[in-house]
């Protein structure tokens, strides 16, 4: 197969190697050094996801009066300690339910930021770049992170993998081996017939072409290693693009790739109108596939070298809109999904009040979202320290000791 220059550019923009840049025994969860076996599984809800209508306050009477016929009602949420908050059942009530008992499912509420930002574009921007909301920065906040580290990464496959969204990366940057693929046996097939280039040239533009050239072959060396037969699952996984992306992270986790970041979305959340229906489809679909993935994992004996961790650029308002829908917020709720050697299930942070609002009307933020970025580092065994403006912890007892 022949590959001319407009070929490999294709290709290049579709793995991202090197390009997306803008304007990459029972273990405990939160280690000190990076270990390369294991993945942070990100998952974007593109459009701002309503945590309201996610993690319910079922009895609340404002909650109640101000949603009207857009809140979750009793019948359909699901009980999981018979406190004031529960899921809504369109995740799934038998898995989470479970999750939940066997202590794999930990509930960040009030995830936010001070004087958050409503546009989509600048919102998800905060959240790749792990910037203050007044501050723009031009690469991503993993990427910071691995900046931060001594360890060598030579060995990794890649430092991250877009499954879907590659506009929206955190791991933007120079120097970051970041693969946007489909499926990994897409990936094998756009990358065939390419050379690794043997020499270097003068003119910087098409070094970094060359460049991009060697690392999406060195990547698909490793994945004709790993993946000439694909791994297959007992577990369903649903039909659909956020199932596909689910089942290829399932691939490329148990096939032993050494990529510490997958990324998955799941668009559709920007939820103005006829909310409803929407917003439990779209649940369902999240839990469908993240069910599948969770249990690919552990049928395989790998769930614990895997955290999901779930974000949206931002909430939605508290009151109902006169469309059937909600517009755009602040703070919501994110789940983290482990397994129990990693994870410590529960309640995390606080939920916040549906009457002390902030000046817009809107949900004021509990704790800031770096932390549970922080959070997903702690599990990689990256430091967080310089890679955000100020110090972010991670969430307390979150990750198991």
């Amino acid at each position: 197969m022949a590959i001319t220059r407009r070929d490999l550019l294709r290709i290049a923009c579709a793995t991202g190697v090197g390009v997306l840049v803008p304007s990459l025994a029972q273990a405990s969860g939160a280690i000190t050094a990076p270990d390369w076996t294991r993945s942070l599984i990100l998952v974007e809800l593109d459009g701002g996801n309503d945590g309201l209508n996610t993690v319910v306050p079922w009895q609340d009477a404002t909650y109640l009066g101000r949603r009207g016929a857009l809140a979750v009602q009793a019948a359909d949420t699901l009980n999981l300690d018979s406190g004031p908050l529960r899921l809504n059942k369109a995740l799934g009530s038998g898995w989470m339910s479970a999750l939940w008992g066997n202590g794999e499912l930990a509930i960040v509420r009030g995830v936010g930021m001070a004087n958050p930002n409503r546009s989509h574009f600048r919102g998800i921007d905060i959240w790749n770049t792990g910037s203050d909301p007044g501050t723009v920065l031009g690469d991503g906040w993993l990427r910071r992170a691995y900046d931060a580290t001594a360890v060598d990464q030579s060995t990794l496959t890649a430092h991250g993998v877009l499954l879907a969204r590659p506009t929206s990366n955190p791991m933007g940057g120079n120097g970051m081996r970041v693969l946007s693929l489909s499926s990994p046996k897409a990936f094998r097939t756009e990358a065939a017939g390419l050379a690794s280039p043997s020499a270097a040239v003068a003119n910087p533009a098409l070094q970094h072409i060359l460049t991009v050239q060697r690392d999406v072959v060195d990547a698909k060396v490793d994945f004709d290693a790993r993946l000439t037969t694909l791994p297959t699952f007992a577990a369903a996984f649903p039909t659909g693009r956020f199932g596909d992306q689910c089942r290829s992270v399932a691939q490329m986790i148990t096939a032993g790739l050494p990529i510490p970041v997958y990324k998955l979305s799941l668009g559709g959340f920007d939820t103005h109108s006829a909310q409803r229906t929407k917003h439990d489809g779209l649940l369902a679909q999240l839990g469908q596939g993240l069910k599948a993935l969770r249990d690919a994992l552990a049928e395989k004996g790998v769930l614990d070298r895997a955290l999901i961790v779930s974000y949206s650029e931002f909430g939605r308002r508290v009151e109902a809109n006169d469309s059937g829908g909600t517009d755009h917020g602040t703070a919501a709720a994110h789940l983290v999904i482990g397994s129990t050697a990693n994870v410590v299930g529960g309640w995390y942070g606080a939920q916040p009040s549906l009457t002390d609002l902030d000046a817009r009307g809107d949900l004021k933020s509990q704790l800031d979202f770096r932390r549970l970025y922080a959070t997903g580092l702690a599990f990689l065994g990256l430091p967080s320290a310089g890679v955000f403006s100020g110090t972010f912890a991670p969430v307390d007892g979150l990750l198991r000791p």
